[in-house]
């Protein structure tokens, strides 16, 4: 992984994650979403160019859903 550091966006201290991706690097975009999983936990939003995706890591919640 690259050393660009992303962080949760401040509106969503309370709520799942929203981490904005538009200028970290995509050429191994699987690895740092499993990286983002491993650092926010098992949901959380990848927000790309002001659309936002779900991701969910954890199989038990993705039962729940």
């Amino acid at each position: 992984m690259s050393a660009t550091t992303l962080s949760p966006q401040p509106d969503s201290q309370d709520r799942t994650p929203v981490v904005d991706v538009s200028d970290s690097p995509t050429s191994t975009p699987i690895l740092r979403t499993m990286d983002l999983a491993r650092r926010h936990g098992p949901a959380f939003v990848q927000r790309l160019h002001g659309q936002d995706t779900l991701f969910v890591s954890s199989l038990d919640l993705v039962t729940e859903l």
